[in-house]
């Protein structure tokens, strides 16, 4: 892992703001336009076939109005196929909300990530950060192909926030799983001292108390100042997708000190047609 060169200096407010973020893992949210992003979405065998108009229709509308009945004001999307997918949820939105969206890496699943917020975005900051390329313990090197940074404003507070969907637990994908949070953890670093509030969110294909959910958080710098608020012990610990009959919670709402003093996390059970995940909800309010 790179070598922090001076000591880590975080720049919080003192008082944390209301906000309520969602990360939302959407299962192949593909929309009807072709061709398709990806290898894995299309009609032949063995493909993952794509909605129809109606079912793309349906879709979007549900998780707008979950997002509505929320009343939340960040919201991370993952595995949308592009834009157009954000767009179409966006519709069904009050016009303050905002589309983020920069095409990722992933030319194999054609899986990305995207935003919607209430709040103001801060101009020139939308990134995927294609300049970092992360380290595992073991030297495996990666860069994240599914990752977006924005920052933005809530005409008090700046929030530097990046959503996420790191690699699965498929075949040998550890070291390479833990290089790319490797790689967001010094993206963060980097912009400490632009905002006064930080927010990693997203699926990040692993557990709480993993090596890839300790490096987001700072294991390894100066200060470990991401925090985890979600119940992760006993038989009521948080989940939000089943694995072979096993409840783990794989997609994670990490925020500084600030906002994870007093916030209530939860997960939310959405339509099997929408999802297989259950939403992620932070509520600081």
């Amino acid at each position: 892992m790179r070598q922090l060169l001076v000591p880590l200096v975080v720049f919080f407010s003192l008082q944390a703001q209301a906000v309520k973020i969602i990360s939302m893992n959407v299962e192949f949210f593909w929309d009807t336009e072709e061709p398709h992003e990806g290898q894995i979405v299309g009609y032949g065998e063995g493909k993952i076939q794509p909605p129809s108009s109606k079912e793309f229709v349906l879709k979007a509308y549900g998780i707008a109005k979950t997002i509505e009945a929320e009343d939340a004001d960040i919201v991370g999307l993952i595995e949308i196929e592009n834009e157009n997918v954000v767009n179409s949820i966006r519709q069904y939105l009050d016009s303050e909300w905002k589309v983020i969206f920069v095409k990722g890496r992933d030319t194999y699943t054609g899986q990305d990530v995207g935003l919607l917020t209430r709040f103001d975005v801060i101009p020139n900051t939308a990134t995927n950060f294609p300049g970092y390329i992360g380290e595992a313990p073991d030297g495996t090197d990666k860069r994240p192909s599914k990752v977006l940074g924005i920052q933005l404003t809530d005409h008090t507070d700046k929030y530097c926030v990046y959503v996420a969907h790191l690699l699965s637990k498929r075949g040998s994908n550890d070291s390479a799983r833990l290089a790319q949070a490797d790689a967001i953890r010094n993206a963060v670093v980097d912009q400490y001292g632009q905002c006064d509030h930080y927010i990693v969110m997203g699926d990040m294909n692993d557990l709480p108390g993993s090596a890839v959910l300790e490096r987001l958080k700072g294991q390894g710098d100066p200060q470990r100042d991401l925090r985890q608020t979600a119940n992760t012990a006993g038989n009521n610990a948080d989940y939000s997708y089943v694995f072979r009959g096993s409840k783990q919670l794989i997609d994670h709402i990490l925020v500084d000190r600030d906002l994870a003093n007093g916030a209530e996390f939860y997960t939310l059970q959405l339509p099997e047609a929408i999802t297989d995940h259950r939403a992620v909800i932070l509520d600081t309010r």
